[in-house]
């Protein structure tokens, strides 16, 4: 799950980020639709399931939702 940190970490190349660790995975905050798309692709490379978060105000454009894929 640590891995989840240090890809987004990486993948934000400096700019602010916020990864709130969770259960089934981590929330991410980013601070612009640019940044949100280079973590959402490095983590879907990584294997990770990306899902954008849904909410009012336009602070959630720049959210992800990220969890561990289901193993079938």
């Amino acid at each position: 799950m640590e891995d989840i940190r240090r890809i987004v970490e990486q993948a934000a190349g400096g700019k602010p980020v916020s990864v709130q660790m969770l259960s089934y995975g981590a929330t991410v905050k980013t601070d612009n639709v640019e940044t949100r798309k280079q973590v959402a692709r490095a983590l879907e490379a990584a294997g990770f399931v990306v899902q954008p978060v849904y909410g009012e105000g336009e602070e959630f454009l720049y959210h992800l939702n990220v969890s561990l894929p289901v193993m079938h």
